[in-house]
This record gives structure tokens, sequence and C-alpha cells, in this order.
């Protein structure tokens, strides 16, 4: 967790309001949003349930490296599970998607192979979020 939280201050050094909310206002919580409940462990998972009020979910692929299945667990099937478990957060006010790049520009024109069509994604989204 040291990790996450040197990230999160390093992303917000800008403002050094926000580095001082970490560990007070913000916390940071071992979890694995790409499996079912998040990973996390009942107590966490209760505690954050009865007192978040905010989610801003960041946890994308944003990179042009990895393959489409990569792509999709973290930015599909990540996002649902932090989707579904936002709605068991009773005093939640907001929940901020942080997109990816995997929406902008033409990959073969940037010397990459198409990740996949727009048919093909929807029919794999479709198959799998079931």
């Amino acid at each position: 967790m040291a990790h996450a939280i040197s990230r999160l201050k390093g992303a917000w050094n800008h403002e050094p309001s926000l580095s001082k909310a970490i560990g007070k206002q913000f916390f940071v919580i071992h979890g694995d949003f790409v499996k079912k409940g998040l990973d996390l462990n009942k107590e966490d998972a209760e505690k954050l349930s009865e007192e978040v009020t905010y989610i801003i979910h960041t946890g994308a692929e944003t990179g042009f490296s990895k393959n489409a299945e990569a792509m999709f667990e973290t930015n599909v099937r990540g996002t649902k599970n932090m989707a579904e478990f936002a709605e068991q957060c009773g005093l939640l006010k907001r929940f901020v998607h942080v997109s990816t790049a995997y929406v902008c520009g033409n990959q073969e024109a940037m010397g990459n192979p198409p990740i996949l069509t727009i048919m093909a994604l929807a029919k794999k989204i479709c198959s799998l979020l079931r």
C-alpha cells in the first residue's frame, strides 16, 4: 500500500491539501478491481459500503502495449466490478470514472494492429457481462 500512497502523493503534488488529506479523507485499501467483489476482505467491504461518499475509479489500461484481452479485463470487467460495488455504497454521492486511451486514434495508422472492431467489442462485452 505504500506504493499506492506514494503514487497518490506524486499525482497530487500540485495541490498540497490533497496530499495532506491522504489517510484522513482519502484511504488506500488493498483490493483488485478486476476480481468480483474487488477482492476485498469482508471487513473492508462492509466499512467501505457504509462510509464511502465518493469513488474515483482511475484503474484503466491507458497505454497501447497490452492486448485486447488485457484491455478488456481492466477497462471493462474492472469498471463493471467497481460499478457493482458502488451500488452497495449507501452514502455514495458520485462515481467518477477515468476512461482509457483505447477510445482514440487510428491504431493501424499508428503502426498497431486494430484492437477490436466495434461489433466484435460489443459482442464480447455482452457475452462476458451476463
